[in-house]
């Protein structure tokens, strides 16, 4: 599989698809949610009040429309898939009638204004980009001087439950040729693990579009990179989940301490392991076993990035012993994910996995994306 020119924007407008919908039928509890992120972001509702919002990859519009609800005075929302800015726009009108937006079709690499913003936003854009830390910068240029950056991180501990999803709808479908057929067969084989994740807001079937079959054109990228990618001058406000423990005095933090974001990296790699089970969190861990588990996650992820671009298939065998040995590393800590994980592994000796007992691995689901808030010093 040739690698995107253009990530999302290629495979989006290629099959007229936004596969980031959300379900707003209760209106109420998606502003809601919403307004935590922001919070949870060091973003209270009256700071968006007056202010001027540059987003790129706004989608389908519908965290658009709750952005637009906080009434800045002024909203460029930029994307290149025709369909997204189709729905933006129809989203802001319905919802944000008075609200000052403007709607610009352009590629976000090749996106340039003098124009710089209060905040700007960029919600499941920089993992899987050709180059993750030159996109950072690309888009943190347009903050102003005392501005913030809100965008997501996606790593292979916070995804591993999905890379394995996703191995393994390579497995099932890379022998079909028609989309819509690869669609219908996961939404159908994934029933009981999409059923299982509380708070999902998207349908099956875009879920499965974009997590499980959207070509990645690039690595994934995590908290430790981005915080160093944007470097000292640029200050943490704020992270959801929000496990990044600041310890600093006050009174200490400033001059070259302000732009410290060293305690960001510690805590990352003394609480990454709870980033793969959403359900549990235990005690930290030793930074050494955290990196050994970064080491074998990402050795997973390139196993199933390079079957996809290959074509070549990861043999079970070689995917459940990488399984294992982090299965292993968490049997202390997380017993429940580690049996989880033995249950995957166990499916892996199904010589058809279309109809192996995945067991308990089907209600495995990590952290995700993680986002990131920070203020240009």
């Amino acid at each position: 599989m040739p690698r995107a020119k253009t990530p999302f924007v290629d495979f989006y407008s290629r099959h007229g698809i936004i596969p980031t919908r959300q379900d707003i039928s209760n209106l109420r509890r998606h502003i809601e949610r919403r307004k935590s992120l922001y919070r949870h972001l060091g973003l209270p509702a009256g700071f968006f009040k007056r202010i001027s919002i540059l987003e790129f990859g706004p989608g389908s519009g519908h965290n658009a429309l709750v952005t637009g609800l906080l009434r800045p005075d002024r909203y460029l929302l930029v994307d290149g898939n025709p369909p997204s800015l189709a729905s933006t726009r129809e989203q802001l009108r319905r919802h944000c009638p008075k609200l000052n937006y403007q709607l610009k079709k352009a590629s976000i690499t090749g996106f340039q204004t003098k124009e710089r913003f209060d905040l700007v936003l960029a919600e499941g854009l920089v993992p899987t980009q050709v180059n993750p830390s030159r996109f950072l910068r690309h888009i943190s240029q347009f903050v102003n001087s005392s501005g913030v950056l809100v965008f997501t991180t996606m790593d292979a501990i916070s995804l591993l439950p999905e890379l394995l999803r996703r191995w393994t709808a390579w497995q099932l479908t890379h022998k079909l040729s028609k989309l819509r057929d690869k669609v219908s067969l996961l939404v159908d084989f994934l029933d009981e693990d999409v059923k299982a994740l509380p708070g999902m807001s998207r349908s099956a079937e875009d879920w499965v579009l974009d997590q499980m079959l959207h070509p990645w054109s690039g690595p994934l990228y995590s908290i430790p990179q981005a915080v160093g990618a944007l470097g000292s001058g640029w200050s943490l406000l704020g992270c959801s989940p929000r496990f990044l423990a600041d310890w600093r005095w006050y009174k200490t933090i400033y001059g070259l301490e302000a732009g410290n974001n060293t305690f960001a990296i510690r805590s990352y790699y003394e609480q990454a392991h709870n980033l793969i089970d959403h359900r549990h969190i235990a005690n930290a861990l030793p930074e050494a076993n955290n990196r050994r588990l970064e080491k074998l996650a990402h050795e997973i992820y390139m196993l199933t990035f390079r079957q996809e671009h290959t074509g070549r298939s990861t043999p079970a065998k070689q995917m459940a012993s990488k399984v294992a040995a982090i299965s292993k590393l968490l049997e202390v800590p997380l017993p429940r994910s580690a049996a989880a994980l033995d249950d995957f592994v166990r499916a892996c000796g199904n010589k058809d996995l279309l109809y192996a007992d995945f067991g308990k691995f089907r209600i495995l689901w990590g952290r995700g994306q993680q986002y990131l808030s920070l203020m240009r010093r």
